[in-house]
């Protein structure tokens, strides 16, 4: 567990190196705590209420799980907190407030079982869902395992509005990428949660048509959870 002991580091790093007045919106992605295409992450179930306090003690706004560990959390004796959404066969939209700001997030449906990719039903889920929100925020963000490809086809063709697409499954991590013309800021998780993604927004994009420009507003980097990053001693104690 010491990835997330090392995560807490940076976490913690992070914020006490804001400038007052900055806010944070920290979100975790599907496979959080395990991926099932390695079978060997799976964790012993002793170690559930471990994962459940890590995630509140790095102050996570909240943290969507796939279906298989939803399951494996509540088959391990915990009742999923309010913090955990898990993905399902529908899309599932929200609004957290980031400092005043009301921030849309719609979490991508699971892939049906024995398609390669999502089907038109469920790109048609995310639509309706991102759809569910407008004129309510300010920003809408989009959280994906779908995998690199299919993802890079919903972006490509679906006529979607998010301004930021946290994607995840199949394929290479990515730092960053500008999609439809600089108005849909894509970043990748990278596999086994080998690091952190940090996206800073300098200014908000504002009306549809506005454009992310790299460097005036909006920079992302990637911290990698690497040996001498020390462990969070407090998110480490959880699992001795």
């Amino acid at each position: 567990m010491g990835g997330l002991a090392r995560r807490a580091s940076i976490i913690k790093k992070l914020r006490n190196s804001t400038p007052g007045g900055r806010k944070f919106l920290l979100l975790g992605g599907n496979n959080e705590i395990f991926d099932k295409r390695d079978p060997g992450s799976i964790p012993k179930a002793r170690t559930a209420p471990g994962f459940i306090k890590a995630y509140e003690l790095m102050g996570y706004d909240r943290v969507y799980l796939t279906e298989d560990e939803s399951r494996w959390l509540v088959q391990s004796g915990q009742p999923l907190p309010a913090l955990f959404k898990a993905a399902g066969p529908g899309a599932f939209a929200e609004k957290i407030m980031v400092g005043g700001i009301p921030v849309g997030v719609v979490l991508f449906p699971e892939i049906e079982p024995g398609l390669a990719k999502p089907g038109k039903a469920a790109v048609n889920q995310v639509l309706d869902a991102a759809d569910s929100l407008e004129g309510e925020v300010k920003l809408l963000v989009g959280v994906s395992h779908w995998g690199k490809r299919a993802e890079s086809e919903f972006l490509k063709t679906s006529g979607h509005p998010f301004d930021i697409l946290l994607g995840g499954g199949v394929g290479p991590g990515l730092e960053e990428r500008l999609m439809n013309d600089g108005k849909t800021f894509w970043v990748r998780s990278f596999f086994k949660g080998r690091a952190l993604n940090v996206i800073r927004i300098m200014k908000l994009p504002g009306d549809s048509g506005a454009k992310w420009v790299l460097g005036q507003n909006v920079n992302a980097d990637v911290s990698v959870l690497s040996d001498d990053i020390a462990d969070d001693p407090e998110v480490g104690g959880l699992f001795k």
